[in-house]
């Protein structure tokens, strides 16, 4: 498992195929898959995504689903096709993988998952899983608020420039006629 996530971690072209074939492994309390889960999402390689995805449906083991869930949070920036599976996991059975699909969905930062995190923590009975979906939804709202600001200051920084560039024109008009005399 440890040699997996280490191999993820070294983003090699040929780490993609070991860790798949690596996938198929049994191993006590799935100990291996979840170190190929971590190494694919390590990878951070497009083309895991849909296997990672196989690896949260219901049917496998638990402790994979868990550990694909978690996966998803770091693989998905930016794939609304992730952000709309974390949002379904939220209404899985096994209360882990709702912890961790609200956890991966804070890590996104995705605004569409607003909604689905706030019926989560309105319906949910476990404590653990209503903390996680409002760290989540903190962390959404902090985001947002740091994207407003960045833009804000982008903008200042713009229109500061231009009022360089502005000046530097007054400048170099004030500057001509003592030049030429």
């Amino acid at each position: 498992g440890e040699a997996a996530r280490s191999l993820g971690k070294t983003r090699s072209p040929k780490a993609f195929d070991a860790l798949k074939k690596n996938l198929r492994k049994e191993s006590f309390n799935e100990t291996i898959r979840i170190g190929v889960l971590d190494g694919y999402a390590e990878l951070r390689d497009a083309q895991a995504t849909p296997i990672i995805i196989e690896w949260t449906r219901y049917g496998k083991p638990h402790a994979a689903r868990e550990a694909a869930t978690k996966a998803l949070g770091k693989l998905g920036e930016g794939k609304p096709e992730v952000t709309d599976h974390l949002t379904h996991l939220l209404d899985d059975p096994w209360f882990r993988v709702r912890l961790e699909a609200s956890v991966a969905l804070g890590e996104l930062l995705d605004p569409k998952a607003v909604g689905a995190l706030e019926r989560l923590v309105e319906r949910e009975l476990d404590g653990r899983v209503k903390r996680r979906a409002r760290e989540a939804l903190r962390k959404i709202q902090a985001g947002r608020v740091a994207s407003d600001e960045f833009r804000r200051l982008r903008e200042d920084v713009d229109k500061l420039r231009e009022e360089n560039r502005q000046l530097k024109e007054r400048l170099d008009r004030i500057e001509k006629p003592r030049t030429r005399k």
